[in-house]
């Protein structure tokens, strides 16, 4: 079980860090949400909690958009930059019930009540955030150039805050399987 919550901490660095020649992305989004699907369905398989099942097809639709969004990135018209943002909010929204799931499953997957904890204050933190997020640069679309701009850095901070959250609450619960961190009252049913 630790290599998939390895596979999801890498499958998050894919997906927040954008390294791009010229136009094209050499760590695309996709290859990130690639390696979250992967390790969901082996999570469900040793485990058969339900949530990791309905996060990676979830993760299956952000693929599905991504392509999409890839493509009218890749055209570069001005038309379908305009209707990108509304596919690229919803893409964010479906992100967030992605995220929401993993965290599901991960609360029920942790016995431990100290990680446990972590993991839903982690959980609160990142939906928090990502909903303001998401409210924030949907109400920018009406505001001034500058307003709009310092907005979107702020939420771009606060999306980099909660994605570094997440990802450590993974490599906790991956250090955990791996044996790393040691508790008194270890109980592992999964094991």
């Amino acid at each position: 079980m630790a290599k998939h919550y390895k596979q999801i901490v890498m499958g998050i660095i894919f997906i927040v860090i954008n390294i791009n020649i010229q136009s094209f992305d050499i760590m695309p989004d996709i290859v990130g949400y690639f390696l979250i699907t992967r390790s969901l369905m082996g999570l469900y398989k040793s485990t058969e909690i339900k949530e990791f099942n309905i996060g990676s097809k979830i993760a299956d639709i952000i693929i599905i958009t991504d392509i999409i969004l890839f493509f009218l990135y890749f055209n570069q018209d001005i038309q379908e930059i305009e209707v990108s943002l509304p596919i690229n909010i919803i893409d964010q929204m479906i992100f967030l019930v992605l995220v929401f799931y993993i965290y599901e499953a991960t609360i029920k997957l942790a016995v431990n009540p100290e990680i446990k904890q972590r993991i839903e204050n982690g959980r609160r933190f990142y939906l928090y955030t990502q909903l303001i997020s998401i409210f924030l640069i949907t109400y920018s679309i009406n505001m001034n150039e500058s307003a709009q701009f310092t907005l979107i850095i702020i939420c771009g901070c606060a999306n980099i805050i909660s994605m570094i959250v997440w990802a450590t609450n993974m490599n906790l619960m991956k250090k955990y399987f791996n044996g790393e961190i040691k508790y008194e009252n270890k109980v592992d049913l999964y094991l």
